[in-house]
């Protein structure tokens, strides 16, 4: 299996999901309840057991985990603070201010995280191949099952927070040439497994972070069928049977 034709086939995964996110624009709501579902299913299934036989330290990783969690937790206040004060600021009659623009920025930075996430998702995929190509292959299926995923994320999360189409569109193509750029990267450079466990447990605490002060409140903030309800566990069991069976 040639393993440029294996990282092709992830810029594809990407792309097409991010189309469809941006085509169906006006059903966000089902895209962030699944969504949120792929995230949590990806961190607590993929990233935390993958980091943890990568680095046997569990209790750094769980510290990396939490604290990228309080990280963007924190992060977000300090925004969202900005974006207040903004607004009332633009409410006055001599107010300069662009009181969605923090909140743009926040999508832009929520996006960019999920962005160098793939990027490290290509990297996992080099570095498979560099011990094996059965290994390699193995990484790839599991990664490109849920870089669908990271391209719904990517646009929901810009379309979220009031970023044009275009901005959102480009995002994507950056999320999508990502992980081809770290693949190639990673073939023809070692990183070691240690580091590689830490950055893992860290994206596990910010897919955690992005579920739950983001997609998960969103997603339910006009509507609380339970039908969403179902399309966020059926995205965590989506990448459970994934991680199960690959």
């Amino acid at each position: 299996m040639n393993p440029y034709i294996v990282i092709a086939i992830t810029f594809c995964s990407t792309f097409i999901g991010g189309l469809l996110a941006l085509r169906f624009g006006k059903h966000l709501h089902w895209l962030n309840a699944l969504s949120a579902g792929i995230l949590l299913g990806a961190a607590f299934f993929e990233l935390l057991p993958e980091s943890l036989e990568l680095n046997p330290n569990a209790r750094l990783l769980f510290l990396c985990t939490v604290g990228t969690f309080i990280l963007f937790y924190l992060l977000q206040r300090v925004m969202l603070i900005h974006a207040c004060h903004d607004t009332d600021a633009a409410s006055h009659p001599h107010a300069h201010g662009h009181p969605h623009a923090d909140t743009k920025n926040l999508g832009l930075l929520s996006a960019s995280g999920l962005v160098l996430h793939s990027f490290l998702d290509g990297s996992a995929i080099g570095l498979g191949f560099a011990v094996s190509p059965a290994i390699g292959l193995a990484v790839a299926i599991a990664i490109i099952a849920h870089d669908f995923g990271d391209g719904v994320s990517t646009v929901t999360l810009m379309l979220r927070h009031k970023n044009t189409r275009a901005r959102t569109f480009a995002l994507l193509a950056l999320d999508a040439i990502a992980p081809v750029i770290g693949a190639v990267i990673a073939i023809n450079l070692h990183v070691p497994e240690t580091v590689l466990g830490l950055l893992l447990a860290g994206f596990a605490g910010f897919f955690l972070f992005l579920s739950t002060s983001d997609l998960l409140p969103e997603s339910h903030r006009d509507n609380s069928s339970l039908w969403l309800t179902a399309a966020t566990v059926s995205g965590a069991g989506i990448m459970f049977f994934i991680t199960l069976f690959v």
